[in-house]
């Protein structure tokens, strides 16, 4: 029997405890297969840095924390359709500020966490619209730092760029990994 929530968090773990169990028992290929089928890639999914495009301006430091976590850096542009449905299917994890890219969560296997990054002068529910709409999916979000919003002006910052509060988000990822 095969540990999933290992599976997920360290798959060179499950390789190495089958391959202790006998090279006969140990398939690599069909391992690699077996790991395919299973959500286990940690996403963040960037926005490139142009400005006035909901970027998160604090990306690097961002990004570097995540990557503390086991995240890689995905950027969905100039790849096929089919090519982002497998990523996001793959994925056990997934940041991301606000953005089409989300659009993919569709694709996601039971079990993902999604956690969407948002400027606090724009706050978009479409997404978490979509997540609840597929099976075992949990969303979460994270409001950045900036100006407050103002009454009745629901599109105004929606091209804010994205100051994120970095503890926040790990925190947030605190509650998904425990």
């Amino acid at each position: 029997m095969i540990d999933i929530q290992l599976l997920r968090k360290d798959p060179q773990q499950v390789a190495r405890r089958l391959a202790a169990r006998g090279a006969a028992a140990f398939d690599a290929e069909a391992f690699q297969r077996l790991r395919a089928c299973y959500p286990h890639r940690r996403l963040y999914v960037g926005r490139g840095q142009t400005r006035n495009n909901r970027r998160v301006e604090n990306e690097a430091e961002l990004l570097s924390a995540l990557e503390d976590r086991g995240f890689t850096k995905f950027d969905p542009a100039g790849l096929t359709v089919a090519e982002q449905v497998r990523t996001f299917a793959e994925a056990s994890v997934i940041v991301a500020a606000h953005g089409a890219a989300l659009t993919n969560v569709a694709f996601c296997s039971p079990a993902t966490d999604v956690v969407e990054l948002f400027a606090p002068d724009y706050v978009n529910p479409c997404y978490w619209a979509l997540a609840r709409r597929v099976p075992g999916v949990r969303y979460h979000y994270v409001l950045g730092r900036g100006r407050e919003p103002r009454r009745n002006s629901s599109m105004l910052g929606v091209s804010s760029d994205i100051r994120m509060d970095v503890t926040k988000v790990l925190k947030t990822l605190d509650g998904v990994d425990a």
